[in-house]
């Protein structure tokens, strides 16, 4: 993915209206971004025109970039993808592995992301009494 296909994909897409549909349900969010390549050049611009038009919250600013990944989605990647490599499909075009992708995303069970989400703060505490350092996540 590159930022263009990030900014018409994922920010213009979804992930805006999803993030419009959280703050209408739950109040103010961020999203987060880590900073990978495609959340640069493109998207900066699409985000600065957010900031304009008064959106706040969004960016690479929120999550550092050097990090390490404790975000629950990063476990959510790692299930996709051993479900897409049990398949023993070579997926060769992007056609294939959006198609691919999204009939494993519509299998996930919403109870495993419901859990991965509620870990978020049990990770957050392990963090904190690793005092920063090296923890299982």
């Amino acid at each position: 993915m590159n930022a263009q296909e990030y900014v018409e994909e994922i920010m213009d897409k979804e992930l805006f209206d999803f993030w419009i549909k959280s703050m209408e349900d739950v109040g103010y969010i961020h999203v987060m971004e880590d900073g990978a390549p495609y959340h640069m050049g493109a998207a900066t611009a699409r985000r600065k025109q957010y900031e304009q038009d008064g959106w706040e919250g969004w960016g690479p600013g929120t999550w550092p970039s050097s990090s390490l990944d404790r975000n629950p989605i990063e476990n959510l990647w790692h299930i996709l993808r051993t479900n897409i490599r049990k398949r023993r499909l070579k997926v060769l075009k992007k056609k294939e592995l959006m198609y691919t992708l999204e009939e494993e995303w519509e299998k996930l069970d919403i109870e495993l992301l419901n859990r991965l989400i509620d870990s978020m703060l049990y990770r957050l505490q392990v963090v904190i009494d690793a005092k920063g350092g090296s923890t299982k996540y």
